[in-house]
């Protein structure tokens, strides 16, 4: 007698268990769907709404990892935007410059300027992907 409740127990146990499992799994792709951002072009998508990309440290709650990643990203990318200017500076005004050996000074600094550029923004970009996949981890583990 005994065999045959722990027979009938078993199953209804793990029928409950994988019951709740898919519940939770359910409720968790609800949240998914509605708290998680991704990026379209140059704008973020939260619960199918397009936002422009200045909104998104709203996203972010303040003293989190993902905040200060974001602030980080920020800082680097204005640095890009700056040795971008002077790459573009540097490059435009080389050209025309008499001096050989002056000109040749100043576009080399233009180059090297545009490869720090370059890895500027790459790792901007690459902490803003990591900010917004934390973010993301965050508001599913809430």
């Amino acid at each position: 007698m005994r065999q045959k409740s722990l027979v009938l127990l078993v199953p209804l146990i793990l029928l409950t268990i994988i019951g709740t499992c898919q519940s939770d799994s359910l409720s968790i792709k609800a949240i998914y769907d509605k708290e998680a951002i991704y990026f379209s072009g140059n704008k973020y998508v939260k619960s199918n709404i397009l936002y422009p990309r200045k909104e998104l440290i709203n996203e972010f709650q303040e003293n989190t990892e993902a905040y200060f990643l974001y602030r980080s990203y920020k800082k680097d990318h204005r640095k890009g935007k700056v040795y971008y200017v002077v790459t573009m500076l540097l490059t435009l005004f080389a050209a025309p410059i008499i001096d050989e050996d002056v000109g040749k000074g100043a576009l080399t600094v233009g180059i090297v300027s545009g490869v720090v550029t370059i890895r500027l923004f790459a790792r901007a970009d690459n902490k803003l992907k990591k900010a917004v996949w934390l973010r993301n981890r965050d508001v599913l583990l809430q």
